[in-house]
């Protein structure tokens, strides 16, 4: 029994809706055409009053348009009726209370990014506002699963995904990646698009503790992330390898970093941590800021197979500094945190 009313409800509504509108139409109808106020002629074309014309003339005084035909003439002025206005916006307002909510929650149920052209929903992917931007990439990963994309709309998408990459302000949206590499197993890359992308699938930096005391080691760790893409083979050379303080070069630079090699997977990340004996060159490194720079030439494998395929090989500077204090002015307890940097154990 309790189900009765809501089910009449839910066909009331509908019929009470109905009725209304209709009524409300032709009630509108009515107002707005008005009751005539008398029977002169009128001219169709301007609504001159043709009262009075002198017979045989056959032209509007007032347009000149040939009022001869019958459909040229109308008759009687005519005034609108307020009380069937009224009643038809009283109708259509109710009309509208009853009709607006489920006409509301038709229109949020409708997914409006399926029904988007794919220039829109490439202009809303690289936006920086975040909901359409995300609604936007998930609408063209579907899309791009179920092949209802271009040649021309995907190259247009991969060139946008590694302007994204490359900038490293942009929060990296994993989707983006999907179209990369796609593209990539698909072999619909240029060899500069490949090379362009594996170079910015790796996040890689150095820090150095920011302070020490002479005659002491330099924390200094080595990062490298994939948070950009990914899998890809990572391998240093430690034939190139330089390490240098104010550009003054440190010995042996690959016993600290040699080795460097693995594989970096999306989203992945490790680090290396050494401590730099600067002692060779530590008295002609001054008090206060010293600058430290790894150079090293990365060679990026589509895997660890020494027979794998190179996608690119490229030479990157590493740079961060530590500050030696001056000898007047000892360090304070905050001055002396090496900033949790230890050396490697293995």
């Amino acid at each position: 029994m309790s189900s009765q009313p809501s089910l009449l409800l839910l066909w009331l509504l509908p019929a009470v809706f109905v009725v209304l509108s209709i009524a409300g139409l032709v009630l509108l109808r009515i107002g707005l055409r008005g009751r005539a106020t008398d029977d002169h002629p009128l001219c169709a074309a301007c609504g001159f009053d043709l009262f009075g014309k002198p017979d045989g003339v056959t032209q509007c005084g007032e347009c000149g348009a040939d009022v001869s035909p019958p459909a040229a003439v109308r008759v009687g002025h005519r005034e609108r009726r307020a009380r069937p206005l009224a009643a038809a916006v009283t109708c259509l307002l109710i009309a509208a209370f009853i009709g607006a909510p489920v006409l509301l929650g038709k229109l949020g149920a409708i997914d409006w990014q399926v029904h988007k052209p794919v220039w829109m929903l490439h202009r809303d992917a690289v936006s920086s506002n975040v909901v359409p931007r995300d609604l936007a990439l998930r609408e063209l990963a579907r899309r791009y699963a179920v092949g209802k994309l271009s040649s021309r709309q995907l190259d247009a998408l991969v060139e946008s995904a590694l302007a994204w990459q490359g900038d490293r302000s942009n929060v990296w949206q994993p989707i983006w990646g999907d179209f990369i590499e796609g593209q990539y197993r698909a072999n619909r890359l240029s060899a500069e698009q490949k090379q362009r992308y594996a170079r910015q699938v790796l996040v890689i930096d150095i820090v150095a503790a920011p302070t020490a005391r002479r005659g002491q080691r330099i924390p200094v760790a080595l990062g490298i992330g994939g948070v950009r893409g990914g899998p890809v083979w990572v391998e240093f050379d430690d034939a190139t390898m330089t390490l240098s303080a104010n550009r003054l070069r440190v010995p042996e630079p690959a016993a600290y970093f040699h080795g460097i090699r693995g594989q970096i997977e999306r989203g992945s990340s490790w680090r290396r941590s050494q401590q730099i004996d600067l002692s060779p060159i530590e008295d002609r490194l001054p008090d206060g800021p010293v600058d430290i720079e790894l150079k090293t030439r990365i060679t990026l494998r589509e895997g660890p197979d020494a027979d794998s395929k190179i996608v690119t090989t490229f030479d990157r500077v590493l740079a961060t500094k530590f500050r030696y204090p001056s000898p007047t002015r000892p360090l304070t307890t905050r001055e002396d945190d090496l900033g949790g940097i230890e050396p490697d154990r293995d």
